[in-house]
């Protein structure tokens, strides 16, 4: 039997697995929450409709029918079919008209207060009136509050998604430099990826980043999970981190004998194949610094 030049089959089997890694990387982008669905991914979408006003209660993961009402007047609002679904086009009309909401202006209903608007852009009562220079804080309908945009950790930065790791996986490739921002302290330090499938293995940049990550756990290496904000990319992205060095390394000069683990929403451990209930719930915590 005759067989394919080397080269050839090369290029044929690269090209099947970069067909793959496209095929996954839009099949994890499906997005279907109904009636009954509880997690992160429903936080999320509670929040955007919180932002909006559509959603009358505070966030909570549960999708309850008070949530699927919402849903409903969303997408009756924006021409979408009204089946009280959150799918993909909903989600995508969802994060974009949030997103200009947050970055845009508030107009005063009745029955507002500041507290309440403040509360509901995670803002401060003190800091939506000092942006907008008000004097008399009694608020009158109609009027126009402008929105201090989110650049501060506390609140996530310019906007904190809850991206899941296949998603993450698929543009964070190995030796991509990234910010860690530890939520609690505000302190950050650099970090290479070394790989990992199930959730990103990684190392601190330099011998600087590995002493503020020691910083950050307080002078001694520890396995407890940490929220953080992954920054790459212009993206900022709730992820939890440990900080205990271990396993192989690529970087030699760092002081770091070894790496440590990122999780990000959905990823999960090497060992077990299962996932860290500790670290999505540290993920989650991350995410509420967003809000």
């Amino acid at each position: 039997m005759r067989r394919e030049p080397l080269g050839r089959r090369l290029i044929t089997c690269l090209i099947v697995a970069l067909t793959i890694m496209g095929l996954s990387c839009i099949h994890v982008s499906a997005v279907l929450l109904k009636l009954g669905a509880k997690g992160p991914l429903v936080y999320q979408a509670q929040d955007w409709l919180y932002i909006l006003d559509y959603l009358k209660v505070v966030p909570d993961g549960n999708f309850g029918p008070v949530t699927e009402g919402a849903v409903k007047s969303f997408q009756e609002d924006t021409g979408l079919d009204q089946d009280g679904i959150v799918g993909n086009d909903t989600w995508v009309k969802l994060e974009q008209a949030a997103q200009k909401q947050i970055n845009s202006s508030y107009t005063v209903k009745e029955g507002d207060s500041l507290e309440a608007i403040a509360k509901r852009f995670s803002l401060a009562p003190e800091e939506l009136a000092e942006y907008n220079q008000l004097i008399d804080l009694t608020l009158v309908p109609g009027q126009t509050l402008a929105l201090p945009p989110r650049s501060d950790i506390s609140r996530g930065g310019n906007y904190l998604e809850l991206a899941p790791w296949e998603e993450v996986h698929c543009f964070y490739k190995d030796y991509g430099v990234a910010r860690i921002i530890d939520v609690q302290t505000g302190l950050s330090f650099l970090v290479q990826r070394r790989g990992g499938t199930k959730h990103a293995d990684a190392e601190p940049l330099t011998k600087q980043d590995t002493a503020a990550m020691k910083q950050i756990y307080g002078g001694k290496w520890k396995w407890d999970r940490r929220p953080v904000i992954f920054e790459y990319q212009g993206r900022w992205i709730a992820a939890s981190i440990n900080g205990m060095p271990h396993g192989g390394e690529r970087i030699n000069d760092n002081n770091f004998a070894g790496h440590f683990c990122i999780h990000f929403l959905g990823s999960k451990l090497h060992s077990s194949g299962k996932q860290d209930p500790v670290h999505q719930a540290t993920v989650l915590k991350a995410a509420a610094y967003g809000r």
